[in-house]
């Protein structure tokens, strides 16, 4: 124990490394023309993984339709549709 002591006093264990988190990258954001419809999205939030886009289409029916699509970087710009909800 007292050699324990000793040597902390003499500065030789050295401390835990501190560690740097880096941010995440920039997410990909598409061309207006790359997006599904030709009217700009409502919505649009971007985070590490991708964008996701939301539209409000009037229906033929006399409803409004929400569609939501996201893109992802390894997909250059091909949007996925993750909701369709009409009323």
């Amino acid at each position: 124990m007292i050699l324990i002591v000793a040597i902390m006093s003499l500065g030789c264990l050295e401390p835990m490394p501190e560690y740097v988190v880096a941010p995440d990258p920039e997410p990909e954001v598409c061309d207006g023309e790359n997006y599904p419809f030709e009217t700009p999205p409502d919505t649009c939030e971007s985070n590490s993984y991708g964008t996701c886009c939301s539209w409000n289409i009037d229906s033929t029916d006399g409803g409004v339709c929400r569609y939501d699509y996201c893109t992802y970087h390894e997909s250059g710009c091909e949007w996925e549709l993750m909701l369709e909800d009409c009323e």
